[in-house]
């Protein structure tokens, strides 16, 4: 049993199973991050990142949001659950839902350029450089180690694409 109480006094008392408690734990301090003055922090990090890619790619607000949440949902669909949480974790709020999708076959099989070229009707060369830009900050705003074990759980073609070693993905 556990017995918590939030900063408006507010207090909840929770039966939580044994094995369970470090999951609630973990759910607690991400719900923690996204109220109150740190959410505030959260939603100018979600800004900042948005128009990082702006600035790189020379790209609209919007195109550039919807590259970042590409981006964010075509790496969340490759990692493990646990990979994925911790992912989605550091994100701000505004990416966590894209983050936390679970992957389906089709969402394996979409290609990340065809996908954003239909939904911002962009020519493939801003599609690969506006998803390039979008990896690069999102990389930038990861520590080290938390990329290199994003990265060791992606695909190569996946990596070759978001990187701009690729301009496809192979079918």
């Amino acid at each position: 049993m556990l017995s918590l109480q939030n900063s408006k006094g507010v207090k909840l008392l929770l039966i939580v199973h044994e094995k369970d408690v470090t999951k609630f734990i973990f759910f607690l301090s991400i719900s923690a991050h996204s109220s109150g003055r740190e959410g505030d922090v959260r939603m100018k990090k979600y800004h900042s990142l948005i128009q990082k890619i702006k600035q790189r790619s020379h790209a609209p607000a919007d195109e550039s949001q919807d590259a970042l949440e590409l981006v964010v949902e075509n790496i969340a669909i490759h990692l493990t659950d646990y990979t994925r949480r911790g992912f989605a974790a550091v994100l701000p709020r505004e990416l966590r839902v894209a983050a936390l999708m679970v992957p389906t076959a089709d969402s394996m099989d979409d290609d990340i350029i065809d996908r954003f070229m239909d939904i911002d009707n962009v020519n493939e060369q801003q599609a690969h450089h506006y998803i390039k830009a979008a990896w690069q900050v999102l990389s930038e705003f990861f520590d080290r180690e938390a990329m290199e074990d994003i990265v060791a759980e992606l695909p190569r073609r996946v990596l070759d694409v978001l990187s701009g070693r690729k301009l496809r993905m192979a079918a």
